[in-house]
């Protein structure tokens, strides 16, 4: 159904400008595609004097608990930023290879109720954008554009949002959690249940694009020292790792096992648990990042082959009978790869150890041994994302403990496939990331 409608607008910003505001928009199935919105000031609405409401330029309470020292300093309307009609894209029409992906131009979709849209700085590329692009999740809207790990500047803010204000500086979760649901009430926003509706990449758009627009509790403010790129990296990594081991009820001091050690979340692993004490055993299938595990602190790397476990089955990694685990079983098992190592690593388990699994990168399926696990008392729990709550504690963790991403390369965003192809070729140490604005500036 085609959809005219005309809204006129007249807001007054002291010192800002004054602007109106005509907009078509064409709803086709369920994405609203904007057809033409004439440029204006993103401050409209939301200056009212030259000294603003200080609300613009206060950090939330969560927030200032968790970093005393590092807080946001820029406040809402430092400068003026006009909204074009349209933006480069990287749009995945389809599921399929990395080539598939398209720079386009596309509409910039300007924020509903409860909404912002951010301007995007940088965007992680990641293993779950690979199984996004390969169509694994059915629920995925087509096309889509791909790209989860979004940092960037609040530059328009729609109705109902109180959270952020435009000049923000702020990285995404995963999706929105909606606040007022049972899971949300009890802080556990991970399971929110309408969250499926704000998924990040899968079913609205994502961060392989110059702006990005989505629910506003779906980001959250950077502490001050935090540049965009590396910022954009620590919510699926190290925010995904601290969510598990709270999860996984981790104390200080166990010993862990660490499968793909070399990726961006098993990177973050070994960070996090040798800044907390433990005995890290990191599991990886190249020789060639045996040294770079070891210069994250990993106490002991293992470096495996993976083999066939025959006809139409998929390659296996083996260590649990590496005389180092044979003769002393891990309490916890963080399992970050999937089907290739998850067996291993359950059988490296001591009797009441932990498995905590947060990735399937081959998106396979494994069959449990269920007496191994009754007889040894043994807890295998899922894992997914982070909190707002958690990812405000993990950066302060990070500076606390002096620990950077370590961002090993960074690509255009016109060379999006590139960066696909060099994660499925196995050829990165740490984290990728495009960046959108040339500089590593917000």
């Amino acid at each position: 159904s085609l959809v005219m409608a005309a809204v006129g607008r007249l807001a007054i910003a002291a010192s800002c400008c004054r602007a109106a505001v005509s907009r078509a928009s064409f709803h086709a199935s369920t994405r609203p595609l904007i057809l033409a919105a004439t440029p204006r000031c993103s401050l409209l609405g939301r200056c009212s004097s030259s000294s603003h409401d200080a609300n613009t330029a206060t950090i939330n309470s969560t927030m200032i608990a968790h970093h005393p020292r590092h807080l946001t300093t820029t406040t809402a309307c430092q400068t003026q930023h006009v909204i074009p009609d349209t933006m480069s894209a990287v749009v995945l029409p389809r599921p399929g290879p990395a080539e598939s992906m398209e720079l386009q131009q596309v509409p910039v979709q300007r924020p509903g109720p409860k909404q912002v849209l951010v301007k995007v700085a940088a965007c992680g590329v990641c293993h779950r954008d690979i199984i996004d692009r390969n169509g694994k999740f059915p629920f995925m809207q087509q096309p889509t554009v791909l790209g989860h790990e979004v940092a960037g500047t609040v530059v328009e803010v729609g109705g109902d949002v109180d959270s952020l204000a435009v000049g923000d500086h702020v990285v995404s979760l995963h999706w929105a959690p909606c606040g007022s649901c049972e899971a949300c009430a009890n802080n556990r926003a991970t399971e929110c249940v309408t969250s499926f509706d704000s998924f990040l990449a899968l079913t609205v758009d994502g961060g392989y694009a110059e702006y990005c627009t989505a629910g506003a509790s779906g980001w959250t403010r950077v502490p001050a020292g935090w540049g965009p790129q590396e910022a954009s990296t620590i919510m699926c990594t190290y925010g995904t790792v601290w969510h598990a081991l709270k999860r996984a009820g981790y104390q200080p001091g166990e010993s862990m096992l660490v499968t793909g050690a070399s990726g961006g979340v098993g990177t973050a692993a070994v960070q996090l648990a040798k800044a907390l004490g433990s005995t890290v055993i990191a599991v990886t299938s190249s020789e060639a990042k045996r040294r770079y595990i070891e210069s994250l602190g990993a106490d002991h790397v293992l470096v495996v082959e993976r083999h066939q476990q025959g006809e139409g089955k998929g390659a296996v990694m083996t260590f649990h009978k590496e005389p180092l685990i044979a003769s002393n079983r891990v309490d916890i098992a963080f399992e970050a790869v999937g089907e290739p190592t998850f067996m291993s690593s359950l059988r490296s388990l001591r009797s009441g150890g932990r498995l905590v699994l947060v990735g399937n990168v081959s998106a396979g399926i494994v069959k449990l041994p269920l007496g191994s696990v009754i007889i040894g008392s043994k807890s295998i729990i899922g894992s997914d994302s982070c909190t707002a709550e958690e990812l405000a504690e993990v950066f302060a963790l990070l500076d606390k403990h002096n620990i950077r991403p370590n961002v090993s390369d960074t690509l255009p965003l016109a060379d999006a496939h590139r960066a696909h192809e060099l994660l499925e070729t196995r050829s990165v140490e740490g984290r990728l990331v495009l960046r959108v604005a040339e500089e590593d500036a917000w």
